[in-house]
């Protein structure tokens, strides 16, 4: 969910991901797939973009109850010079314009998420039953959350 906002992929419905389970029936992985609708002018993460739900609250801060320690840093140390040389060859300047904005305000709604919620970065040993039940029970939609609705409807 994090990826695609930064992306602006805004097609990514419950039928564009698949998850990999184990043999016994436990999450392993997650493949996403059909990303024709990449990289837009879209700026506002706060609002709908398409079926990809808001991933900011108006204060700011994600509505992600948690993210990935890892994942969070790997984020903070991108910068506008990392996208522009990854991207140039294969997108034009007004979307690689958007997707610095986008990457601006993740790294902004990061650093203003840790403040309100000290608890919100985890390393990957933290991610339990209690942080599934976290997200499940956010004001907000979530990538799991529409999962875990569709799963009900079977």
């Amino acid at each position: 969910m994090i990826l695609d906002a930064i992306c602006a992929q805004r097609d990514r419905s419950v039928y564009n991901y698949f998850t990999v389970l184990s043999e016994e029936g436990d999450i392993v992985g997650l493949n996403a797939y059909d990303n024709d609708l990449a990289f837009d002018n879209y700026t506002n993460l706060k609002s709908r973009n398409y079926v990809l739900p808001p991933i900011l609250y108006p204060d700011d801060t994600f509505v992600l109850p948690h993210m990935d320690m890892s994942l969070a840093n790997k984020i903070l140390s991108l910068n506008a010079q990392d996208i522009t040389m990854n991207l140039k060859d294969l997108l034009d300047e007004s979307q690689i314009n958007a997707t610095i904005s986008r990457l601006n305000q993740m790294q902004h709604a990061i650093e203003q998420t840790k403040r309100k919620n000290p608890n919100f970065l985890l390393p990957p040993s933290e991610w339990n039953e209690q942080t599934i039940q976290r997200e499940l029970s956010i004001n907000g939609d979530t990538y799991f959350k529409c999962y875990v609705n569709r799963l009900k409807l079977l």
